[in-house]
């Protein structure tokens, strides 16, 4: 590894616990209060998404969650806009705005002239097959886990 990952990879296995907390007690408030930073994950993740970052650092925030866990996160992002509880579908897009947001939060750690990609889906046979990730971060939460891992392509 480069001077320059190993950099980015201290700094970021020292912040993004605390972004991943932050993120998830502004959306769950305190329905947050009962989650576990930087434990090991037990939980079945079928939902993952990822958001490519290019520009001075090139890489990928991929995030991955259970579908509980996600459709508990959709209930509090998009309550007023909810006929009944949410849909697959509204917890995939609730995932897809989770991951955006942890890279908006991450892109300044990363240097200048950085660019996020729009969120993508990841197939759950796509999720963590990259060996040496530069930082992960799994938060424990009665509802599920939530995983995310960087990658650099460097």
């Amino acid at each position: 590894m480069t001077d320059s990952v190993v950099d980015y990879q201290e700094l970021l296995q020292n912040e993004l616990p605390r972004v991943m907390h932050e993120v998830l007690l502004a959306i769950l408030g305190e329905h947050a209060a009962n989650t576990v930073l930087n434990v090991p994950s037990e939980h079945h993740t079928p939902l993952a998404c990822r958001v490519r970052i290019r520009g001075g650092f090139e890489g990928e925030v991929v995030v991955s969650a259970s579908l509980d866990l996600a459709r508990h996160i959709a209930e509090h992002m998009f309550e007023d806009d909810l006929a009944g509880p949410p849909t697959a579908l509204e917890a995939r897009e609730a995932l897809r705005e989770i991951a955006n947001i942890v890279a908006g939060n991450l892109k300044p750690l990363l240097g200048p002239s950085n660019q996020l990609g729009l969120p993508e889906d990841l197939a759950e046979t796509a999720v963590h097959t990259r060996a040496d990730p530069i930082a992960r971060a799994t938060l424990e939460h009665s509802a599920g886990a939530l995983d995310v891992v960087v990658y650099t392509s460097l």
